[in-house]
């Protein structure tokens, strides 16, 4: 359902290779994973370590929070990243692919949990890299803060992401696209953002970077000066302010209605001051 094209590219290309399973004892990546993240971070506890990398969401709430939780210091990322590296190092001496979508898929996850996990691993490269040593230079804070505060509108940033390239993987490019406009969106009108602004830049090329294992083909580029492509247009008509509250539209989403799939416009959810 994902990007079935590119499953079945993997697939095929393993086959070719003569090795369809990726190396990855079940038992060295609980070991790994137990000593490098759930210890290291006190990651809520799961009756198999193997079953956080089914868990998306608790991924995301808990990373971003330890990331949020002193405002303009970068310690909980930057522990983040050393777990992740740490339990990467750990696999990579005797494995390989335990986090690459085939590993994921082969493991037992369904397709948006396997382009999910691996595009967040794909995010924490740009976040533990250069969006790090751009956040120490300025407006580290302010994501944080925009990060936390703002996290039920990234969530649907996100969901509706997934939820059209599930039914229209056709249309992939086209929801990359409105996927960086909609997380860029959010720190763009942040009290500190606007377009051109370090935190402007860094939601949209994290966003971007979480979409290539999916969709390596789709590209954008994330300027400084202007922001994903199309972005003022989709700022004026996804986001306003009403009687003092700040209000976001999210991107336009296939639903299921009376039994016909339709592209229909989505929610607006309020933002948090």
């Amino acid at each position: 359902m994902f990007p079935k094209a590119l499953i079945l590219l993997v697939f095929v290309t393993a086959g070719v290779l003569g090795q369809l399973e990726p190396k990855c004892p079940s038992a060295t990546l609980n070991s790994c994973t137990n000593e490098y993240f759930t210890t290291f971070l006190n990651y809520p506890i799961q009756d198999n370590n193997t079953a956080i990398w089914l868990d998306y969401s608790t991924f995301i709430n808990f990373t971003d929070q330890l990331f949020s939780q002193n405002v303009g210091d970068p310690t909980g990322l930057v522990t983040v990243c050393n777990a992740l590296e740490q339990t990467l190092g750990c696999l990579s001496t005797q494995t390989y692919g335990c986090f690459s979508p085939l590993g994921f898929l082969l493991r037992g996850a369904d397709t948006t949990t396997a382009f999910t996990f691996s595009g967040l691993f794909n995010l924490y490269k740009f976040r533990c890299g250069a969006g790090l040593y751009t956040l120490l230079r300025e407006n580290l804070g302010c994501v944080q803060r925009t990060l936390w505060n703002q996290r039920n509108i990234l969530w649907g940033c996100l969901t509706t992401y997934q939820n059209n390239v599930n039914h229209d993987p056709a249309g992939s490019c086209n929801y990359v696209q409105t996927y960086a406009n909609c997380y860029s969106l959010v720190f763009n009108q942040s009290v500190c953002g606007f377009a051109g602004s370090a935190d402007h830049w860094w939601a949209c090329e994290g966003a971007y970077q979480f979409t290539q294992p999916g969709y390596p083909n789709c590209y954008l580029s994330c300027s400084r000066e202007y922001g994903p492509p199309g972005f003022s247009e989709y700022a004026e008509s996804h986001y306003k302010v009403d009687n003092g509250q700040a209000w976001f539209k999210l991107p336009d989403i296939w639903r299921e209605i009376d039994g016909e799939w339709q592209f229909v416009e989505n929610d607006w959810l309020p933002g948090t001051q």
